[in-house]
Order: structure tokens, then sequence, then C-alpha cells
């Protein structure tokens, strides 16, 4: 056993607010058949963010510049990564453009080496290759890779650019629950001024839209973005970057259970792939 066995928690922590994120998928998928993007961005992104402010006032009036400037700063960047993440969603499968995006967890560690001029380890490179794996087979379960893929590759470039950017910006002299809050307002604020420009404010129409807008707001925002920065600033980011593969197998199998989509031999190889590449950290592994 390694080091890292000392971060468990943090780990599984970060993996559940992973899992909670790739729910989102699924619903956004049905929302923007009625709603813009920018409209359900903002709406969802500025609605946990109030809820936020109320609960924890205290996080945001004692708030330093540096957690200020952290909160922006990654704010920007999930920005970019939901819309080329939703973009994507309109026109490609969930599960497509959740398992493209995650060609980000190569990127990660790749990103991470050339900014600290260090080679990662072997139980890094390991893990990685075989959560990559794993993602292929689950994208390549229902036949060849196609759809929004440019998009979605967009989307994974931006995705390791914020876990980097997250791991700089969460140090000890910042608070990383209000760099998440910041982080929606900020989203959010992005979000509105784009949909007052170029789409027609809509909102969720009968309770079933409700209901699903409500689970991304409260689910998969407050609880899901609000506290990642947290779990993350306590774990290497090639570890967040790895982590991350549990969003595609999320999604996946949320499109089984919800939308009744087929998982054949190579999905579940694809599953046990990623999984693998999360407990491989704990065997220690000899250069």
């Amino acid at each position: 056993m390694n080091n890292s066995l000392k971060n468990y928690k943090f780990e599984i922590l970060f993996a559940i607010l992973v899992a909670a994120r790739a729910s989102s998928f699924v619903f956004n998928k049905i929302l923007l058949g009625s709603m813009g993007v920018m409209t359900m961005l903002a709406l969802r992104f500025l609605a946990a963010a109030m809820i936020l402010i109320i609960l924890f006032p205290k996080r945001i009036v004692g708030i330093n510049k540096a957690s200020l400037k952290g909160g922006i700063v990654i704010g920007v960047a999930f920005f970019l990564v939901m819309v080329t993440e939703l973009l994507a969603t309109k026109t490609a499968d969930t599960s497509l453009v959740s398992t493209v995006q995650h060609v980000a967890i190569i990127l990660v560690p790749i990103m991470n080496s050339i900014i600290t001029r260090k080679m990662f380890g072997i139980n890094t490179a390991v893990g990685t290759g075989l959560a990559f794996l794993g993602i292929l087979c689950l994208g390549f379960q229902n036949g060849a890779v196609k759809g929004s893929i440019w998009m979605s590759l967009l989307a994974a470039f931006l995705y390791a650019l914020e876990i980097v950017l997250t791991d700089k910006v969460t140090t000890p002299e910042t608070d990383a629950f209000a760099i998440g809050m910041v982080q929606l307002l900020t989203m959010g604020s992005l979000s509105l001024v784009f949909a007052m420009a170029t789409e027609k404010i809509t909102f969720p129409s009968g309770t079933s839209e409700w209901l699903m807008f409500l689970y991304l707001v409260i689910i998969c925002t407050c609880f899901g973005y609000t506290l990642t920065p947290y779990a993350q600033s306590h774990i290497s980011v090639e570890r967040a970057g790895i982590i991350c593969a549990v969003n595609p197998a999320v999604a996946v199998l949320m499109g089984v259970i919800i939308l009744d989509e087929k998982i054949g031999v190579l999905g579940v190889i694809g599953l046990l792939l990623v999984l693998s590449s999360m407990i491989l950290p704990y065997i220690h592994i000899k250069k």
C-alpha cells in the first residue's frame, strides 16, 4: 500500500461528486428539448448559487482575494466546458459525449507534467491507460464513435485544463468551498449574459421537467460542483483525472436504467477497466 491510501476518503468523495455531475447528462438532454443552452445554464447555476449564498452567507462575505480570483478562473473554464458539452449533447448521444469528453484523463497528467516539469509515476501512467481503455470500450460498445466528435474533443481539452487549474487555485491560503460558490456565480452570470443576447428566455414546462431541473440544481450543482474544489484540494491532479473516468461509466449506466439503452460485453469490460484504474493506486507497483 502507498501514501495515497491516506486520502481515500477524499478520493471517494471526489468520485461521488463526479458521479453526481455525470447524472446530469440525461436530464440535460431532455431539458434541451424545450430550453436554450445558455438559458438552462443561467437558470441552473444562478439558482444553485443563490441557494448556497442563503445557506452559507459568511463564506461569501468573508472571502479573500485569492479565493475570489480562483473561483472566477475555474468558473470561466467550466463555463466553456459546459457550453461545448451541451452543444455536443444536442446532436449526439449523452454516452458518446461523456465518453469522448473524458479523453481528458490522458491530457491531465500531460498538462501537469508540462507545467511542473516533472514526469508522472508508473501508477499514474498505468491507471490512466486502464481508464482510457475503459472509456474506449464504453464509447465503441454500440459501434464506431461518431456524432459531435470535434465539439466533444474540445470539451475534453477544456475539461482537462479546468482540472489542472482547480489544482493550482486550491491552496492552503484559499477557501475551497467559497471558490466553488464563486465558480457557480461566474458560470451563471456568463450564461445569463449570453442567454439574453442570443436566446429567448424559457423555463421548464410541466412537473417532470421542473423535477429534473431541481435535481440538476440541488444534486448535480449545489452538491456536485461546489464541493469539487474542496475534494480535489486533498488529492493529486493525476488522481483527479483518473477518477473522472467514473463520469462516462455512470452516464452509460444511467442510460441503461433510465433510457433503456443496451450494454454489451464491451461495455461491461469498459466498466471493469474504469474500476480497476481507480483501485490501482492502492497497489504498489515497482518500476
